[in-house]
């Protein structure tokens, strides 16, 4: 009998760790299955200690994708969760349901598989019915797909509306490649199939809107990208060179992402991301209390300063139990960019004054300034400076006297305090302002029209 119970005890165990139990009896009386740090007598000899499992932690490689539109250009992150990306698009009733969908509002965002690291673009238009929101239309067309890229859901799969055209997302129509028609339900696609070990970039030229009235790039987590709805948004990607380092320069954001299993499904978690600069944020992640896997939503960080760093996730259950993944970050120095100003003329004698300006993306940063005057007298420059995100920005400013009528090339410096230096030149021309002296000669009488030499 003593070898029956052991035998059961062990099975418990072993049955309680993969969450298939959670009580069973000995004896037919109740066991209570415990894990470290919970509350329960160790003299009942009915009780099942078993030890509390920490949870397992993944940073995902940090992968820098770009997304410019006019003038403008922002670090964008991936929305990644361990699930298939038709699956996540869970499409029926001619509507994706992501969860994300939006009346009235066109989204574009990048989608990560960490099961199998692939990377898809997914599109949506509007939201499935209810509420009612009336017929629509979205046209877009895309250039610069990369080699390999394919369809892996066309939202609608048919399109009998407008034939020859047999889908509304394809590549087989180059010049539209989305030609969306909906009504009261969501219209999209997803392009599969990008490469992440070579460059691209994926320009989307928005040709026509009808009942949308906003296009944005979706965050899974954060506030959207508001994007203009007559201008082109290019996607770009650069492989790292290195997959187990973020490389990157000062004032750059990073996307960092992860994922955390926990086989104590009904544990609660707390995650804190630290990105080795100094601060930390914390992170959310989901579905929560329920489930033994849990993505990490993405979080971007901008680093304001140079440094050879290591970023990591922390997270922590009920029981005290903790897990954690680190990531090493090389911050790159970025040399200040200077601007010395429209050239300058004086007249000698007189005092310039020269005030130039200059920004460093790494805004952690500080600064001195020197400048030459171009006359063999270099001066240090006064320097007043803000070293607020997402620039450190300031001025520099001096004074010179020139003796003589000239034009002298003036160079600003501006070295940062990692010995990043920045120039820029302009001239000053000196001119000779007192006025000409007439001069004669005796006894000289002027005709008209006649003149004397000026001196």
């Amino acid at each position: 009998m003593r070898n029956r119970a052991y035998v059961l005890c062990h099975v418990l165990v072993l049955l309680a760790a993969t969450g298939l139990v959670q009580s069973s009896t000995l004896n037919d009386e109740p066991a209570r299955i415990l894990r470290s740090g919970s509350p329960g007598s160790l003299m009942n000899s009915r009780q099942v200690m078993l030890p509390n499992t920490p949870p397992r932690v993944r940073i995902n490689t940090a992968l820098i994708f770009t997304l410019t539109q006019g003038d403008s250009t922002y670090s964008i992150p991936v929305l990644e969760k361990a699930q298939d990306v038709v699956a996540f698009y869970n499409y029926y009733s001619a509507s994706s349901h992501t969860g994300y969908e939006v009346a009235y509002e066109s989204k574009v965002f990048l989608y990560r598989n960490t099961i199998d690291n692939s990377l898809h673009l997914i599109m949506t238009h509007n939201i499935d019915y209810p509420p009612p929101t009336g017929s629509g239309r979205v046209d877009f067309d895309l250039s610069g797909i990369p080699a390999g890229a394919y369809v892996s859901q066309s939202d609608d799969p048919s399109h009998p509306w407008d034939p020859p055209r047999t889908q509304e997302f394809s590549l087989a129509y180059p010049a539209m490649e989305g030609h969306w028609f909906y009504g009261d339900n969501t219209d999209g696609g997803v392009l599969s199939g990008l490469p992440l070990d070579t460059d691209w970039c994926i320009t989307i030229n928005p040709l026509y809107f009808d009942n949308i009235n906003r296009w944005i790039y979706h965050f899974g987590s954060g506030d959207p990208i508001e994007l203009e709805m007559d201008k082109p948004v290019t996607i770009c990607f650069t492989p790292p060179e290195d997959p187990e380092e973020v490389d990157i320069d000062e004032g750059g954001q990073v996307s960092f992402s992860g994922f955390f299993d926990d086989p104590e499904a009904y544990d609660t978690h707390v995650a804190v991301w630290e990105f080795g600069d100094g601060t930390d944020s914390m992170g959310t992640f989901s579905p929560g209390v329920g489930y033994t896997h849990h993505d990490m939503d993405p979080i971007v960080h901008a680093y304001g300063d140079n440094g050879d760093l290591t970023a990591s996730l922390v997270v922590t259950d009920n029981n005290n139990g903790q897990g954690f993944a680190e990531v090493s970050v090389l911050v790159h120095n970025v040399s200040p960019d200077v601007t010395a100003g429209s050239d300058l003329t004086i007249n000698q004698g007189d005092t310039v004054s020269l005030t130039a300006s200059f920004a460093d993306p790494g805004w952690l940063d500080t600064h001195t300034g020197m400048i030459d005057w171009g006359d063999a007298e270099v001066d240090t420059a006064a320097v007043v400076e803000e070293n607020d995100p997402p620039n450190a920005t300031g001025t520099v400013t001096g004074e010179h006297y020139y003796e003589d009528c000239d034009v002298f090339e003036v160079s600003v410096t501006i070295t940062d305090d990692d010995g990043g230096i920045g120039i820029d030149l302009l001239e000053i021309t000196v001119i000779d302002a007192t006025p000409p002296r007439i001069t004669c000669p005796p006894d000289t009488v002027l005709e008209a029209g006649d003149d004397c030499e000026a001196t």
